[in-house]
């Protein structure tokens, strides 16, 4: 866990060092979203010296937003030539996402004659 926090432009530097300086003497997030806190009172406990307010709480979380529609499109994206130079030289076409790590594979066969309906 960590925090972003954004400063007004022309904040002074002494706020800067004073918010740095209140995040710094805080435990780590981790422990403290272990320990049951909010993070409403996590982000409460770093603007403590009151130079700043809350604005707004949100959800967080990593999703991937690959598909199989999206990367047989990437591969038909290649053009006629190279995806006969992959239906004479390849098996099988096989992508790895290196977000999620999910693996997609397409007959280089059904890939060409896609693009040729197109």
């Amino acid at each position: 866990g960590g925090f972003i926090l954004a400063l007004m432009p022309g904040a002074d530097e002494s706020v800067i060092s004073r918010v740095e300086a209140d995040v710094a003497a805080l435990p780590s997030v981790t422990s403290m979203l272990d320990g049951g806190m909010k993070a409403e009172h996590i982000a409460a406990m770093a603007l403590k010296s009151n130079f700043g307010s809350v604005v707004q709480v949100r959800e967080t979380g990593y999703a991937c937003r690959c598909s199989e529609g999206r990367v047989e499109n990437a591969i038909l994206s290649l053009g006629m030539e190279e995806l006969h130079k992959m239906e004479k030289e390849m098996s099988l076409i096989e992508v790895s996402c290196q977000f999620c790590d999910k693996v997609y594979r397409f007959d280089p066969k059904e890939m060409r004659e896609k693009f040729e309906n197109k």
